[in-house]
């Protein structure tokens, strides 16, 4: 597809397919108001409330006669999902007050995602194409990870910015989405959380191993 007829399908789905985006709006609004409000953080909940709007994506690119996008967010929902069932059913570990500002930098960005939606601004609040989309799906996911040390998991952490930055990429450079570089923005604030935690973590260890030798 060229690039002109990947922005008119991506125009179309985000006309067609609005009330969905306005579904998925309300699913992240409950569950960041059980987080916020209800002190709710359960692991399993969050991870597959990121991972199962990419099961959307994916199936309204098949849709639109978008077959790489269909293939790739179908393996990474699939991927995503299965991660997110093994979790375990605990509470979630807040990242550093940096990444958690930052991550909720990304939640807005996604659910405000301005690109492809005509209409008022008003729209943008309800129904911007979170879920419907890969970048606003994508910028909602990296937010997540970024609040939530990407629930804990490495592989989760790889797949989630292997595909940011891929998109991000594709975004800015095919398309012309300029808005997109928030995407490689965050998506390189989630490598730099995960790499300083590691080095962290690293580190107690080291200072725990001479302290017992």
């Amino acid at each position: 597809m060229t690039s002109n007829a990947i922005l008119s399908s991506a125009a179309a789905i985000a006309a067609e397919w609005r009330w969905l985006a306005v579904v998925w709006h309300a699913a992240f609004a409950l569950v960041l108001l059980a987080m916020l409000a209800l002190n709710i953080r359960d692991r399993r909940t969050i991870a597959l409330t990121a991972a199962l709007p990419f099961t959307t994506v994916a199936a309204l690119a098949w849709w639109s006669g978008n077959p790489f996008n269909g293939t790739v967010f179908t393996v990474i929902a699939t991927t995503l999902v299965a991660i997110a069932v093994r979790l375990p059913a605990s509470s979630i570990a807040l990242g550093p007050p940096w990444a958690v500002g930052a991550g909720t930098c990304c939640c807005a960005f996604a659910w405000v995602y301005p690109h492809f939606l005509s209409g008022t601004w008003t729209q943008y609040l309800y129904a911007a194409p979170l879920g419907l989309l890969p970048c606003p799906t994508l910028a909602m996911c990296v937010g997540l990870s970024l609040i939530t040390r990407s629930l804990g998991s490495v592989r989760w952490t790889i797949i989630v910015f292997a595909a940011a930055v891929t998109y991000g990429v594709i975004g800015v450079f095919a398309l012309g989405v300029t808005i997109d570089w928030a995407l490689i923005a965050g998506a390189v604030m989630l490598a730099w959380n995960a790499w300083n935690g590691a080095q962290q973590r690293n580190h107690r260890f080291l200072i725990h191993v001479r302290r017992t030798t």
